[in-house]
């Protein structure tokens, strides 16, 4: 299954959402705005266990000999995870948990209002998700914006633990896994040895996190305020979508197509019509083709859900077309 959501032996998934459901419509579905402690986050995602090792055995002719490697299992059922080397940190995902806790603190600092939103297991505990929402929109021009955080680490040397700014919800594995390739603020430890200590002392450098949405704010209120021409969104889109060569256009290569409609966004769109003009304009013509327009090679649009669209593994233009605009604008944000 795409989403790997850990279902028990009486068929219930250990998942828990705030709001609107998962894209799966698995766990547990909590009302909006409801506040959740840490403690019943973990209960209500089945996450409130520990990872405890043994040194595994073999029984020879020769009598017992003990393994340098390590059996990693669960405390709640005695299910091995992985079978680890002796490098290998264990980082509990409770206590990875407790760490973004105090982000809630620290977020006040900030004049922000981080949220339990979800948590969730993956793989039989393999791989153990938890996400923080923003409380506070910010509210910058005529756009809004509801940041995330996720904490996630992983019992079976599939990924680092963590901690990581988001703009949506991550809901499943694949989602988790697209979170984690993507270039957004985060703070990442390996399991390595020596490493777990780091956890116990990472609450200085989670203030990334609310100074990262803070550091949004600012920049988008600078491309909001920058003139931006037609002349300038056709070179911008000529590096968003570039064209190789005459012949690529006579072709009408598909890059000439996303050209032609992310114009028709930018020129008639009305969900763009109070950012069009500045820089921020060209960049929400990207975004809003990329996630509410773009077709396949015949052109036609095609029905997928948001969490299609953000599975697909070419959803990579606006995060080019906001590289670009940074750089474009570099001395200004600098400055902001």
């Amino acid at each position: 299954m795409a989403h790997a959501i850990e279902i028990d032996e009486n068929g219930q998934a250990k998942a828990v959402y705030v709001g609107k459901p998962a894209w799966h419509k698995l766990g547990t579905v909590l009302p909006e705005g409801t506040v959740v402690t840490l403690q019943e986050l973990l209960e209500l995602s089945g996450t409130n266990w520990r990872v405890l090792e043994q040194n595994p055995t073999i029984l020879t002719e020769f009598g017992v000999t003990v393994l340098d490697q390590r059996a990693l299992y669960r405390s709640d059922n005695g299910k091995v995870l992985h079978v680890a080397s002796p490098t290998y940190a264990i980082h509990q995902h409770t206590e990875v948990a407790e760490q973004a806790q105090a982000v809630l603190e620290i977020a006040g600092e900030y004049g922000m209002d981080f949220a339990w939103e979800a948590g969730f297991s993956l793989a039989g505990g393999k791989r153990v998700v938890y996400v923080l929402k923003l409380n506070r929109s910010i509210d910058v021009g005529p756009e809004s914006f509801m940041p995330y955080m996720m904490a996630t680490t992983s019992h079976d040397e599939s990924w680092s633990t963590v901690f990581q700014l988001l703009n949506f919800r991550p809901e499943c594995q694949n989602m988790t896994r697209m979170a984690l390739a993507m270039a957004t603020p985060k703070f990442k430890i390996k399991h390595t040895s020596g490493s777990a200590g780091r956890v116990q002392e990472i609450r200085e450098a989670l203030k990334i996190i609310p100074k990262g949405v803070a550091a949004f704010e600012r920049e988008v209120a600078v491309l909001l305020d920058e003139e931006y021409t037609n002349d300038r969104f056709v070179r911008l889109m000529g590096k968003v979508f570039p064209v190789e060569s005459k012949d690529d256009a006579k072709k009408v290569s598909p890059n000439v197509r996303r050209q032609s409609e992310v114009g028709s966004v930018w020129a008639y769109d009305k969900r763009i019509e109070s950012a069009r003009g500045t820089a921020w304009g060209a960049f929400q013509a990207v975004s809003t083709w990329e996630q509410h327009i773009r077709g396949d090679e015949s052109g036609v649009a095609r029905a997928e859900s948001v969490t299609e669209k953000f599975l697909s593994d070419e959803m990579t233009f606006s995060n080019r077309a906001a590289a670009l605009l940074a750089d474009e604008f570099r001395s200004v944000l600098v400055a902001a």
